[in-house]
């Protein structure tokens, strides 16, 4: 692939600067076949700081990239079709496998946005390495499109950890606040010792007046760089609740997200509870 252009963007959030009003140099790339994922020695390599020129290039096509993440930092990916392109962008990302688990079993997060042809999504990197894979939407669940013109710009940024940190956890508590879009984190920091009961309670659906976020939360170590908690609401269960004892202790962090990710939902709001019990 090409890596040799390079080239200044002054915009804002929509090309991976929600936390920077700087203008940021991208370093241009080229997609390259094979690299469908099938096997996953079949893949483009992917790096923050990168803006990689693509196409969904015939019907089902499906572009899988390795993305060289550091355990614990937060990124930012952006999928957009270029300019006289129809791609519906549906972007997934998922774990390159943890321990013994294949890809993606230990984390995937989907995002398409409509009713705009775009798709953006935040994440903290779980481990070394994660996977992304670019698609058409109107390609899930059945190949129906896919050609040469259906070209699209995917960029990847790492964000600032401090930046996006609403405020510092502390027990007991109740927060209301709101993603400001589908694909963002939220993170809060705290700190407990090992073995603490700690219970946090996520309401969204559930509030009186109900919101549209489809909840997960996740526990964070910052020393291991893994999550040692994790919900996501089940089918009885509109919201997410961690109520546990944590097995290690330092320095935390809560991850809360979205993960619907075929809703336009504008009504992001959420209350987090939480005590130690």
């Amino acid at each position: 692939m090409d890596s040799g252009q390079r080239h200044a963007d002054a915009g804002g959030a929509r090309d991976g600067r929600a936390d920077s009003s700087q203008p940021f140099t991208w370093e241009m790339h080229s997609e390259a076949e094979p690299n469908g994922g099938n096997p996953l020695s079949e893949v483009n390599d992917l790096e923050a700081g990168w803006e990689v020129a693509g196409a969904i290039g015939n019907v089902g096509d499906v572009d899988v990239f390795s993305f060289a993440t550091t355990a614990g930092r937060l990124y930012r990916l952006e999928l957009e079709p270029a300019p006289g392109s129809t791609l519906d962008a549906h972007l997934t990302v998922l774990d390159s496998g943890r321990h013994d688990e294949g890809a993606g079993a230990d984390y995937t997060k989907l995002t398409a946005e409509p009713p705009g042809p775009g798709a953006s999504m935040e994440f903290v990197a779980f481990g070394a390495g994660h996977y992304v894979i670019v698609r058409d939407a109107r390609n899930i669940g059945g190949a129906t499109v896919g050609d040469a013109s259906l070209t699209y710009r995917l960029r990847v940024r790492e964000l600032s950890l401090v930046e996006r940190t609403p405020r510092a956890l502390f027990f007991p508590n109740l927060i209301s606040e709101m993603l400001e879009e589908p694909g963002s984190v939220h993170i809060y920091p705290f700190q407990v010792a090992k073995d603490t009961d700690v219970r946090i309670q996520l309401d969204a659906r559930s509030l009186a007046t109900p919101s549209q976020m489809d909840s997960r939360l996740w526990i964070w170590a910052k020393d291991s760089g893994t999550w040692v908690a994790r919900n996501d609401d089940g089918p009885k269960a509109p919201d997410s609740l961690i109520y546990a004892p944590l097995p290690v202790g330092g320095e935390l962090y809560l991850l809360v997200e979205n993960v619907e990710p075929t809703s336009p939902a504008t009504d992001l709001r959420y209350r987090l509870n939480v005590s130690l019990p």
